[in-house]
Order: C-alpha cells, then structure tokens, then sequence
C-alpha cells in the first residue's frame, strides 16, 4: 500500500460528506467487501455487504434515514498493508430528530489503487442505544 492510498481515502470522505455516491463508489473495487461491526438486529445497515451495488443500497438506507451535518476525515495513515482512518461524524435521525456524534474508526486495504476491504468501527453499545432510541421514539 502506497501513501497514494491515503489520498484516495480523503476522495472518498470528500464525495461521502456531500452524498456524492456515484464519486465515493470510484474509491471501491467491484466485488468490495464492507463491514460495519454492530448487531444487525439493532442497525438494521450493519453486518458485511459486498459489491459496489450492495453498498450503494446501504448507503442509500442511511440516506433515508438521517441527515448527516458532520462527515469529515481527521486522520488517515499507513500502517504495514492496513490503512487507518479516523472519521467525525453526527447524523440526525429524520423522523425524531435525535442525533448521535462521534469518531468512526476505519481499517481497509486496497488492491489495483482501489480499497477492496473495508471494516468500519464504532462504539457498539453507543450506538445500539442510540437506535434502540429512535426506534422506541418512531413507535411513541
């Protein structure tokens, strides 16, 4: 992985932040595999999706969802065939209007100048409680 990699990585959260997808999806190979580490049954968008397709559906999903005030990349490095990306973020739920702020922490690799791999970190109970939240509030 080259330092090219992290440039890469600032085109994606640039074209992301805006909702550009079909600029973000240039940043993916094909058959790219996503991960969002939470319980499914709780975040209805998390677990692994694969293929640029799938990830324009989740995104999408998201879109519906929440508005995004805040995406912005705030650290990216290499390390070893990993590169690591640190992302704030505060998403407000369309329907209740509750919203959840933090750091999203990202590992990927890249093959042929495109990231193929993609784990998305964050705080796992932080999280589901801020859906379980806004589900019990969509139900009030």
């Amino acid at each position: 992985m080259r330092a090219d990699s992290v440039a890469l990585m600032h085109e994606f959260a640039e074209a992301y932040a805006v909702r550009d997808f079909d600029r973000a999806l240039t940043c993916f190979s094909d058959d790219v595999i996503y991960s969002l580490h939470a319980d499914r049954e709780v975040v209805p968008f998390a677990g692994v999706t694969i293929g640029k397709a799938q990830v324009r559906k989740r995104w999408e999903m998201i879109a519906a969802m929440f508005d995004m005030p805040l995406y912005r990349l705030e650290h990216a490095a290499l390390h070893g065939d990993e590169l690591h990306a640190s992302i704030a973020y505060r998403f407000r739920h369309i329907v209740s209007g509750e919203e959840i702020e933090g750091n999203m922490r990202g590992v990927l690799w890249v093959r042929g100048g495109l990231f193929a791999r993609i784990n998305e970190f964050h705080d796992r109970g932080r999280v589901e409680a801020f859906f379980r939240l806004i589900a019990k509030s969509a139900t009030q």
